[in-house]
């Protein structure tokens, strides 16, 4: 299986991430959008699992996607995973669109997520 990480210049979600919001950007992250000109970039599994984050953003098709994905061994020793700190949404929410609101919304949605902390 092959996941797509928000690239940090181009998607905007990872620039509201990275750039507004002032978050960390994962080592993994910063080597895959070297270079890379499409908003999303592809990784797999265990380079995720190998990411050690705290928290996890998840954009799935449809609500229970992140239970089928992260259910794979691989990311049981993942400190968010392993605190439950994955935080999903669909492609109904904000995270696919950019614009005034939907910036809004990402950054509700990760002061929410991440105040809860």
């Amino acid at each position: 299986m092959i996941l797509t990480l928000s690239q940090i210049k181009i998607n905007r979600a990872g620039e509201v991430l990275y750039n507004d919001l002032g978050l960390s950007v994962p080592p993994l992250v910063e080597e895959l959008s070297t270079d890379n000109e499409t908003p999303w970039i592809e990784a797999s599994l265990e380079s995720l699992a190998e990411m050690k984050a705290d928290h996890i953003f998840f954009i799935g098709n449809a609500e229970g996607d992140s239970e089928t994905a992260f259910s794979d061994d691989v990311f049981k020793n993942i400190p968010a995973v392993e605190n439950g700190n994955v935080y999903e949404y669909t492609q109904a929410d904000s995270w696919l669109y950019s614009g005034y609101i939907a910036n809004s919304l990402i950054v509700e949605d990760v002061e929410e997520a991440l105040g809860s902390n």
